[in-house]
């Protein structure tokens, strides 16, 4: 497993895809701070933005994995990478040499996950930094609990939805459509559970408890560290993500156990 591990983080490294959605995210970061600078400069540009007369550097960090953007690039790293093994056959390779394709897949799954967990902690650091230089840090008593939570609760999203990336990638045999069907059920499942509040959620009682839109992934994932959340959910919504994570893998392993190497 050892040797594994280390074969998927040479090929991580060597790869591309690595650099490309590093940058992306970068640019990203970038796109964030100038929209912050902007906006700090001029007179309630703050309080238009966060509801404060100065940018705070720690509520930025605990803001900045609301929506799916993570999600997607997240998506798009894992299913390419995959992509790659299909097409070079070098999970054939790696079988013909007495691994089996358990470990391959679960090797594959922690360099990755690793390398994701590394790049996001990455962009969240410089959002913090960078909203910091622009205003300031801030006052953190009393967020000790929420900074925890929203670090906890990133990890385990960001392992949850490898693994269902991971599902996603090799039941499309690692094609360009596995890329494409994960963007769609970002976009699609999200709409569709909306729809579906909209047609139940008939009452202020109802609408005051939420509907099935609170359990999509970007809106669970965007709850960890919100000071508006009670932990109470935000624990939940963490233990949903783990259960996903798990079914995820175990479907991974049966799916890719059952298929002949192509």
């Amino acid at each position: 497993m050892y040797n594994l591990l280390r074969g998927e983080f040479y090929k991580i490294f060597k790869s591309k895809v690595t650099y490309i959605v590093g940058a992306l995210i970068l640019l990203s970061v970038v796109a964030q701070l100038a929209v912050v600078g902007i906006y700090a400069g001029q007179d309630g540009g703050s309080q238009f933005l966060y509801g404060e007369d100065t940018v705070s550097g720690i509520k930025c960090f605990l803001a900045c994995m609301s929506g799916d953007m993570m999600q997607i690039f997240i998506g798009i790293y894992v299913a390419i990478l995959i992509y790659t093994e299909y097409s070079t056959r070098s999970m054939g390779q790696i079988v013909s040499k007495g691994y089996s394709k358990t470990k391959i897949v679960l090797s594959k799954y922690i360099a990755t996950t690793i390398a994701n967990i590394a790049m996001i902690a990455a962009y969240a650091i410089i959002i913090f930094i960078g909203t910091s230089i622009i205003g300031e840090v801030g006052d953190s008593t009393g967020l000790g609990t929420y900074i925890i939570a929203f670090i906890v609760g990133n990890i385990i999203m960001i392992m949850s939805y490898s693994g269902l990336t991971t599902l996603f990638a090799y039941y499309f045999k690692g094609t360009m459509v596995g890329v494409i069907f994960n963007l769609i059920f970002l976009f699609v499942g999200g709409l569709g559970l909306q729809m579906i509040d909209v047609f139940t959620l008939t009452t202020e009682a109802a609408i005051e408890k939420g509907g099935v839109y609170q359990y999509w992934l970007p809106c669970m994932s965007a709850t960890f560290g919100d000071m508006d959340t009670a932990l109470s959910n935000q624990y939940m919504y963490m233990g949903i993500f783990i259960i996903i994570g798990i079914v995820s893998i175990v479907g991974t392993l049966s799916l890719v156990n059952k298929r002949d190497i192509d």
